[in-house]
């Protein structure tokens, strides 16, 4: 590879090692490089962009893997030099972070008082089943009988009843919603928020919904807010 390099720069291979030597060399070369193929040194302005373009993607996608590879994408089409790899991560991390507020904002019209109280409803547990709402939805049909069939129809009525197919999800990336059900599928139905859990993990912008008008932790929303 050396020597193809050399050739190539009509140089011998051994004056390649004394190459640097003279940091502005380097630099120089850098310089004209980037002008040659019509690339720019990232500023601030190209930081807040690509900043907001990562939120936009990290609500298609979650790995954070997969919008650092995204992120050196669009550098690359923007004919922007990429940074370092760590200024990078902290980009893809804040992008991460900033998707549940903004998935939270594009939701907000949707949770009027009435939905609240459906979904507190989902979350009460049965006095003589001990099993909530939400449990009973999230059971699957498990033979291919008339009577896991009648138990399917109840489910899909209740959820008709309560207006769910009415819900308008369009401000969010199908993807988006495809994970929150996912989500909201695995997670334990009943988990206790103690009184001490510790509120600085939870973000100003979160703060007001924490909270219950009595001054109590909201489990509704404790959980997603520290996230």
């Amino acid at each position: 590879m050396v020597a193809y390099v050399a050739h190539q720069l009509h140089v011998s291979p051994e004056s390649l090692q004394a190459y640097g030597h003279r940091i502005k060399t380097r630099t120089i070369h850098l310089q004209q490089v980037q002008i040659h193929l019509g690339f720019s040194k990232a500023m601030s302005p190209d930081f807040y962009a690509l900043q907001t373009w990562l939120v936009e993607r990290a609500l298609e996608h979650d790995q954070p893997t997969l919008l650092l590879q995204l992120a050196c994408d669009e550098l690359r089409r923007e004919h922007i030099v990429r940074p370092g790899l760590t200024r990078l991560e902290r980009l893809v991390a804040t992008a991460r972070q900033q998707v549940y507020t903004e998935t939270f904002h594009r939701l907000t019209p949707l949770l009027t008082a009435e939905r609240h109280t459906v979904l507190d409803r989902l979350l009460q547990s049965d006095p003589a089943t001990g099993r909530s709402v939400l449990h009973w939805l999230r059971q699957d049909a498990s033979a291919h009988t008339a009577t896991q069939l009648v138990e399917t129809l109840k489910k899909v009525a209740f959820l008709l009843a309560a207006g769910v197919a009415t819900w308008d999800l369009g401000g969010l990336n199908p993807n988006r919603v495809k994970w929150l059900a996912q989500l909201g599928w695995k997670t334990p139905t009943r988990r206790p928020v103690p009184c001490e859990a510790p509120m600085a993990l939870v973000t100003d912008a979160w703060r007001p919904y924490v909270r219950e008008p009595d001054g109590s932790l909201s489990g509704r929303y404790y959980e997603l807010c520290t996230l």
